[in-house]
């Protein structure tokens, strides 16, 4: 979201270069600036994708479980809160759960974290929190 907060302020500065271009009677110059325009308009926002219901639906049926709660954050993270036991090999744990979410068709998560449920608080598509453990797809 952040390109999409800082496209209009680029947008804005292309066109002031674009208007002192003009007054040069530049057509190449002027056609090289209306397409980066033009690019920056249309890419700037295009990068957000939506999460999978697959892989919503499947954080909800592991929360409750040995999973105390479970989400999936805006930038495709699983994240698995439990309550944490020194000396356990977390990693192995979001390896698992990594695996099983893929499993059962939520191909677009892209790492799983494990998190002490204690210490971590958990805000609209994002969590704060000491990470336990964590694999990568």
């Amino acid at each position: 979201m952040p390109c999409c907060i800082t496209a209009p302020f680029t947008t804005l500065s292309l066109i002031l270069i674009f208007r002192l271009f003009a007054n040069f009677k530049a057509n190449i110059m002027k056609k090289y600036l209306f397409l980066i325009l033009l690019s920056l308009i249309l890419f700037a926002c295009g990068g957000n994708k939506k999460l999978s219901h697959a892989a919503v639906r499947y954080a909800e049926s592991i929360s409750g479980t040995s999973v105390l709660k479970a989400t999936v954050t805006d930038v495709h993270v699983l994240i698995i809160a439990i309550d944490a036991i020194e000396g356990q090999n977390y990693d192995a744990l979001a390896r698992y759960y990594l695996n099983d979410a893929i499993k059962h068709g939520a191909y677009d998560i892209k790492m799983c974290a494990v998190v002490d449920y204690s210490t971590s608080e958990f805000q609209d598509g994002a969590v704060v929190g000491d990470r336990l453990g964590k694999a990568f797809k």
